[in-house]
């Protein structure tokens, strides 16, 4: 039983870390909208669409994620899933830098 439980205080670790990337990666694309908005001449409304948009697509891969994770198992899901996070943010800092 004392297993199952630092199991449950990993989960809700890992969790509350994920939450934290999914948040960031909003932040990410508030602070951009007003560039966003400027270089493809969107009006506010269509500027709202992008948020919209994207929090639609976020949530549509959370559901299907977790339906993988129900299957292949969480843990390596997890990983993987933080390592192609990791490789797109260096991708596009190296983009910017390059």
């Amino acid at each position: 039983m004392g297993a199952d439980k630092n199991d449950r205080w990993w989960l809700l670790g890992a969790m509350g870390a994920i939450l934290g990337v999914i948040l960031l990666d909003e932040t990410a694309v508030g602070v951009a909208l007003p560039t966003i908005r400027a270089e493809l001449g969107l009006s506010e409304i269509s500027a709202h669409w992008v948020v919209n948009i994207y929090l639609l697509t976020l949530a549509c891969l959370a559901a299907a994620t977790g339906r993988i994770g129900d299957i292949i198992g969480t843990r390596g899901l997890l990983t993987t899933g933080l390592f192609v996070l990791e490789r797109r943010q260096w991708y596009q800092d190296s983009l910017q830098t390059g």
